[in-house]
């Protein structure tokens, strides 16, 4: 319990693989017939409630520690004056990863990266964690199924340098 980790699941309706798709077959599954989801998921105190907390290939990992980006964008949502967040990774050679914030802003607010690390700081998130670049769209990409589309911040963060 408190700890997070991956699911790993398994059963009858479970299916072997995905139709045409090279590499993922059974040779995913563990000796003991798991596949593991790549979703992390965090188990509460109580033993019976389970959180989602990000996929594990989202994870931002900066200077060894890791970050989900559900969890920033959950907590950073509540700054004011924003309408939408979302956090992506950018590349640092000392850190390996940094956090990047994407804002889109309530009409007329205005946001500044030393009030979103004050907020951080409030908010009691780990200093590990807070964003250390801050960026302003009209709007956050979205995939045709109207999901972020967090690989899109990422790509443009590679695109223009990083910072």
């Amino acid at each position: 319990p408190g700890g997070l980790g991956e699911m790993y699941l398994k059963g009858p309706t479970l299916l072997p693989g995905y139709y045409s798709r090279k590499g993922f077959d059974r040779s995913k599954f563990t000796a003991e017939g798991y596949f593991p989801s790549g979703d992390l998921f965090q188990i509460s105190d109580c033993g019976t409630l389970i959180r989602f907390h990000a996929r594990s290939r989202e994870l931002i990992v900066r200077g060894g520690m890791k970050i989900s980006p559900v969890e920033l964008d959950n907590a950073l949502s509540a700054l004011p004056g924003v309408r939408e967040v979302a956090v992506a990774a950018y590349a640092d050679a000392q850190m390996g990863e940094k956090v990047c914030l994407f804002a889109v802003m309530q009409p007329g607010a205005a946001l500044t990266l030393e009030a979103v690390k004050a907020f951080c700081d409030r908010a009691g998130l780990a200093k590990f964690k807070w964003p250390e670049r801050l960026e302003f769209r009209d709007a956050l990409p979205r995939t045709p199924l109207a999901k972020l589309d967090r690989k899109a911040l990422a790509r443009w963060l590679a695109e223009t340098g990083g910072a």
